[in-house]
């Protein structure tokens, strides 16, 4: 690029249509239709007789100007209808290796690959006009040892060009006499696909470093839309089982499981077609139609609070969620009435029963009834522990005594006191036989005493 190249140059374009997409100052469909407008138009010139002459004229005058090193034809009839811009944009790039980015020029392509890799590479992906994501896209592709020798074409018009100081050209096209066939370098297509609004575009970006030199070079970018299908979507319902609250189904006259409506709510989300959607609907009929929801995709269903004053209790889980078929889905919920709180009313109180006599000082009082509250007797043959024969203390209550107290007894030499007096009684261990029958208790009478002690 030498100084009489420089001095014809014209100002390069500011920013470029796909960047004005990025800003989001124009639509992507407002870009393709004025690339499409734009080229239809200056196609026709070119084409007409007086574009033809006036193409001539600007040969001429590059020649004579700059000795051949100005305009060149506006690059050619087909360089212009490649990429539509405008002859006094074109950058006419005569002089390679005249103004290098990297002195000595790249000579392989781990060169090549390791100067994308650098810093200086990254800044000159950027100078070059890409973005942030596309610079992301052709370093992916770098890494991925996607760069490949290749021949810089000459006569095709480039969309930027980056050389010595980081000096940026626009629409570049080489023309050096000594290199007419281009020259080598070094090439990546790198290819990122992002939503626009809800179109998908591909985008495939084909970037270069020219090997004498070192520049780079943003060979071409194209935006292409991706037909997506349409989702196909199912619908999905749900029904509600009623009980009432001894746990039986609310049926009508024929036997049919009925609802009460404008009580019970669901809620629902899904994906219909490319957007998320929300749905709340109340239970008016059955089955009760919720969302339509894409095939394929998972929907959850979540059944509110119900409305109205009657209490209700869920027997089902509360959320569910299943993945949509073809022939779409059904929900099923449950739930039973609650049964009103009984209220238990007291009858009227009876007289208080009858108080037993007091017990003797210091005693606890008795609250039971009279029978549980009397003192307690003796019984009619003398004292007793509640136990027949066996001796009690007054008031103690109990059985009576030993029922064969008229029966002899006898005061063994072995008796408690040993004193083999035979009128002892109470205490004293007898033993007698009635009809062969043996019977030992302790006398409450007169005793015999014993034969032999």
């Amino acid at each position: 690029m030498g100084a009489s190249a420089e001095a014809v140059t014209m100002p390069a374009a500011i920013m470029s249509a796909e960047d004005h997409v990025m800003a989001g100052q124009i639509s992507f469909d407002e870009m393709l239709t004025g690339q499409e407008e734009t080229n239809s138009l200056f196609n026709s010139i070119l084409t007409s007789r007086p574009g033809k002459l006036l193409t001539r004229l600007a040969v001429a005058a590059g020649v004579f100007a700059g000795g051949g090193e100005g305009l060149v034809a506006a690059a050619s009839a087909n360089a212009q209808e490649n990429s539509g811009a405008a002859a006094a944009n074109v950058f006419d790039w005569s002089h390679v290796g005249g103004a290098p980015l990297v002195p000595g020029g790249i000579h392989s392509v781990g060169e090549a690959k390791a100067f994308l890799e650098s810093g200086k590479g990254h800044a000159t992906l950027r100078r070059e006009g890409l973005n942030g994501p596309e610079v992301t896209t052709v370093e992916k592709a770098v890494r991925a040892d996607k760069l490949r020798n290749c021949t810089i074409p000459a006569g095709r018009i480039m969309k930027s060009m980056v050389s010595a100081n980081m000096d940026l050209k626009h629409n570049v096209v080489l023309d050096d006499p000594s290199d007419p066939n281009g020259v080598p370098g070094y090439c990546v297509t790198a290819t990122r696909t992002f939503m626009q609004g809800h179109k998908k575009i591909k985008e495939t970006i084909n970037d270069a470093v020219a090997g004498p030199c070192g520049n780079g070079l943003l060979e071409s970018e194209s935006f292409t839309t991706i037909k997506q299908p349409k989702p196909k979507i199912a619908p999905v319902e749900v029904f509600k089982i009623a009980l009432d609250d001894q746990g039986h189904q609310l049926v009508d006259n024929q036997g049919h499981g009925i609802t009460p409506t404008g009580t019970f709510r669901f809620e629902a989300k899904c994906k219909d077609g490319r957007n998320t959607v929300d749905s709340t609907v109340i239970y008016n009929r059955a089955p009760q139609a919720l969302v339509n929801c894409n095939i394929g995709s998972t929907v959850t269903v979540t059944e509110l609070p119900t409305l109205g004053n009657e209490p209700w209790t869920t027997l089902s889980p509360t959320t569910q969620a299943m993945v949509v078929h073809k022939d779409g889905e059904k929900f099923v919920f449950k739930d039973e009435e609650i049964a009103p709180a009984q209220v238990t009313t007291p009858g009227p109180q009876g007289p208080p029963g009858p108080q037993g006599p007091p017990g003797p000082p210091g005693s606890p009082v008795c609250t039971g009834t009279p029978e549980q509250c009397a003192p307690k007797t003796d019984g009619p043959n003398g004292q007793g522990s509640g136990t027949p024969g066996q001796p009690g203390g007054p008031g103690s209550g109990g059985n009576p005594g030993n029922e064969t107290a008229s029966v002899p007894c006898i005061d063994p030499n072995s008796t408690t006191d040993g004193d083999m007096n035979p009128n002892t009684t109470g205490a004293t261990m007898f033993t007698t036989s009635t009809n062969n029958v043996d019977i030992a208790g302790y006398c409450i009478g007169q005793a015999q005493a014993a034969v032999n002690g």
